[in-house]
Parts: structure tokens; sequence; C-alpha cells
């Protein structure tokens, strides 16, 4: 079984008063190197992970899943760029329960992992 990073990344537009996140998930360990593949089309943004859980690829598919059906895409860039379709402009309480579920995941995935080891 492989392990994949579940995350949410904060992204503010460098010129324009405009705030979203994205729920994703990636190969590596380091969640900011998502954003290294073809950096160029992230240029007008600065990107912040705001939080992030390492666990088990097909339990982070439905976590993934589970988190974009929260709310439903409520807008749009006129601009493309890869992982569009995840992004959503969640409110304080969303992003609350978002928090915390990450938080339980990252304890639950890192007590298996120990477990195994």
């Amino acid at each position: 079984m492989h392990n994949r990073k579940l995350y949410l990344a904060r992204f503010r537009h460098k010129f324009k008063d405009l705030e979203f996140y994205k729920v994703g998930q990636c190969w590596q360990y380091d969640a900011n190197e998502r954003f290294l593949f073809e950096s160029s089309q992230y240029d007008d943004f600065d990107i912040k992970i705001m939080t992030s859980a390492w666990g088990p690829e097909d339990e982070v598919d439905q976590w993934e899943q589970r988190f974009l059906k929260i709310k439903d895409k409520d807008f749009w860039l006129p601009n493309k760029f890869s992982g569009i379709t995840e992004i959503r402009k969640f409110n304080q309480a969303e992003l609350t329960y978002l928090f915390a579920q990450f938080n339980r995941l990252s304890s639950k995935w890192y007590e298996q992992r120990r477990a195994t080891v």
C-alpha cells in the first residue's frame, strides 16, 4: 500500500482581492512540491499549504472526494490551471470542520504507521 499526501492549500491572488482554497492530493510528502510542476501557471498566486495528512492512498482518495462535496464548486477563474476543479471558497465553519478532520486523520494515520513498524 502506498501513501499520499492529502492537503488543503490557500490561494491568494497577488494583484486582485481574491482568496480560495484547493483540496487535493499528491505523491510528494511535502505538498508544496505539488505546485512546482509547471509552476508558471500559478505565478499570479501566493500558495500556502494550510494543513495536510499523510495516509493510505485509498483513504486519501475517499477523503478528498468527501471534502470536495462539502461545497459545490462555487466560482470560476478565467485562466485555467492544474487542479482548478478542486477549488472552493470555504467559509469559516467549513474551514473549521476541515482543519478538525485533517487533524484527526493525521493522528489516525500516524498511529497506523507506528503500529506497523
